[in-house]
């Protein structure tokens, strides 16, 4: 009974095998979806072209209720030395930049909904919001980001910009 035992105590040598294998596999996939440099940039320049429209709508808003004269902000998308600027600008001159290292992305904009992204106006554009943080003039601005994968941005007529097709 107890040479039994001892038999079956522990791995193979062809268990182990078969499992540092199926580990090597698995790792050397996974190393190769996440290498993608150009799958970082592309959402780094949405998510931070995201977050600079928001700073804009909400420094309107802050900057409204103490002086009307410099409520309005505007963003500006430009590429500038091979990097993407999101610069917010108050109406006191005041401004903010956000940089980006460009990778071969290329961002649009416009308010047709039904054409091509590569047919809307190319980068630099500039998006101007109220002083109540509404976009100026009050219509859905299409923003689109050309790469590997084509992402959709609206602003919408309150000012507020969120990934996905205008409505």
């Amino acid at each position: 009974m107890e040479s039994a035992l001892k038999q079956n105590q522990g791995f193979t040598l062809v268990e182990l095998v078969m499992v540092i294998l199926l580990v090597t596999i698995l790792s050397a996939f996974a190393i190769s979806r996440s290498s993608d440099r150009q799958g970082y940039l592309n959402n780094i320049v949405v998510n931070q072209l995201i977050s600079a429209g928001r700073l804009a709508q909400q420094t309107a808003l802050s900057r409204a209720s103490y002086n009307t004269a410099s409520a309005n902000v505007s963003l500006n998308v430009a590429v500038v030395s091979g990097e993407w600027r999101f610069r917010i600008a108050g109406g006191d001159g005041e401004t903010f930049d956000t940089l980006v290292e460009q990778g071969d992305e290329r961002i649009f904009s416009g308010s047709n909904f039904s054409a091509a992204c590569s047919s809307l106006t190319p980068a630099p554009f500039t998006i101007n919001f109220d002083g109540d943080g509404n976009r100026s003039p009050a219509n859905n601005l299409r923003i689109c980001i050309n790469s590997d994968v084509v992402t959709e941005l609206c602003v919408s007529p309150a000012g507020y910009i969120y990934r996905g097709a205008c409505l």
